[in-house]
């Protein structure tokens, strides 16, 4: 049944068994020649030198077998000439012609016997339903050249037989005859629209893989126009914003003088804004970035314990920072991706919000991966809340409904930079604080994996 949805390019015409559209049959034709030509080659290497072992048969059951014997030599020496043009590189565009030569060739010797040697009671008409069988399941040549070889087939022998004997037995040897062409026309009939079937769903998956690759591309030149578009927002609104933060904090100051409370209230609430608004500009920034860097990945081999000390660094003063890390830890990251996930952990860990004065950092080396376990005792924080907390801006189902002055992203945003690294994370909710444990690949091999 030919598949739903097919263009009218695609489809088969019912009476031909061939594509409706010239150009896509010269496609198909073009697509199975070389394989085709390589099974006839096959086929008549193995089967040509069989028929002239009829001979034995010959000399068994006929009295006069020298006449049957040469016309198989005959038709063989012929055969073998097809042959040779068939396997010839600059004749191979012409396989089906020589193949059905060849046919013909055999089917009438088989008929030139049985009419001037042979009597029906010998049954050598069984030699052309081998010839149907064998035109029609084992070679590879159009439908209408193998109804056209079968049709030779019983357009000689027909006649011959009733020249020959009595109409009872010619007419049953004549039917059986016509069953078998009829039953092997329609099963080669069949194959070629299955065949092309086949072809059908390469053309289907091709045109699929074509759209498939400019959706691709699109969605790549959408990511990019993104970030290009956030890189110019950003460079648009980080002078205004650094003048307006400047100049309200000359506000503030002036009226710290002036010993104004409305106004140093006031002047104060403008500069809060503005520091609010440049840390939601960079950290948005920050994320997508990152989206930069997945669509792209560069993985290598990084150090981690480097990348753990620098995040120490990170961490301010008044946190109290512990724990044990092993030297010659590595990760499998992009350098770019690893450094946005510290500088986003620090500063996540940075934010009084947390209420971490104390943190253990231990990271150990396991099979096929670095595991860091985080201690702190912050804020505890339920599994809800830690998945809201990293779940990525694309899964977000309700921005208007986030609380507070700005969207929380540095968790986020490292959450995002370890997917990023196939790497994983865990979180446990524990009396006095909280247990993250980060899980990154340190070989390729186990990046595929856990990417699987």
């Amino acid at each position: 049944m030919t598949p739903e949805g097919v263009k009218s390019e695609y489809r088969l015409n019912p009476f031909t068994a061939q594509f409706c559209s010239s150009k896509t049959e010269a496609a198909y034709q073009s697509f199975i020649a070389e394989g085709d030509h390589n099974n006839n080659l096959r086929v008549l290497l193995i089967a040509l030198p069989i028929f002239p072992c009829y001979a034995l048969m010959d000399y068994i059951f006929l009295g006069d077998a020298s006449g049957a014997v040469a016309l198989r030599l005959a038709a063989t020496v012929f055969s073998f000439a097809m042959l040779y043009g068939v396997s010839r590189d600059h004749l191979k565009r012409y396989h089906q012609v020589f193949t059905l030569a060849i046919l013909v060739a055999l089917g009438l010797t088989v008929n030139a016997i049985n009419y001037l040697y042979a009597d029906l009671s010998h049954a050598y008409y069984v030699g052309l339903i081998q010839g149907c069988v064998f035109a029609c399941f084992l070679l590879r040549i159009s439908f209408f050249k193998t109804m056209f070889a079968q049709a030779s087939y019983l357009a000689v022998f027909a006649p011959a037989v009733f020249m020959k004997t009595g109409e009872s037995a010619a007419g049953l040897q004549s039917a059986v005859l016509l069953t078998m062409v009829v039953v092997c026309g329609i099963g080669n009939y069949i194959l070629q629209r299955f065949r092309r079937y086949d072809f059908q769903k390469v053309l289907i998956i091709e045109e699929q893989n074509r759209q498939l690759s400019g959706l691709l591309a699109t969605a790549e030149k959408d990511n990019e126009r993104k970030i290009a578009a956030l890189n110019m927002l950003v460079h648009f609104i980080k002078t205004p914003l650094h003048q307006i933060s400047g100049f309200s904090e000359i506000l503030v100051r002036s009226a710290e003088e002036a010993q104004s409370t409305d106004m140093t209230e006031n002047a104060a609430y403008i500069r809060n804004a503005t520091a609010n608004l440049t840390q939601s500009v960079n950290s948005l920034l920050a994320y997508h970035r990152l989206d930069e860097a997945s669509a792209h990945p560069s993985l290598e081999t990084v150090s981690l314990d480097q990348a753990i000390d620098d995040f120490r660094e990170q961490l301010g003063a008044e946190l109290k920072v512990d724990g044990r890390v092993e030297d010659g830890l590595t990760a499998q990251a992009d350098p770019e991706v690893l450094r946005a996930a510290m500088l986003s952990l620090a500063a996540y860990y940075n934010d009084e919000d947390v209420g971490a004065s104390r943190l253990t950092v231990n990271a150990s080396a396991e099979e096929e991966a670095t595991v860091i376990v985080l201690r702190d005792d912050g804020r505890v924080l339920s599994g809800k809340q830690f998945e809201e907390l990293t779940l990525p801006l694309t899964k977000i189902d309700a921005y208007l409904g986030q609380i507070g002055e700005q969207m929380e992203m540095d968790m986020r945003t490292f959450a995002r930079a370890v997917e990023i690294m196939n790497g994983e994370i865990a979180h446990e909710a524990l009396a006095d604080g909280n247990r993250i444990t980060v899980t990154i690949p340190t070989t390729p091999a186990g990046a595929m994996l856990r990417s699987a």
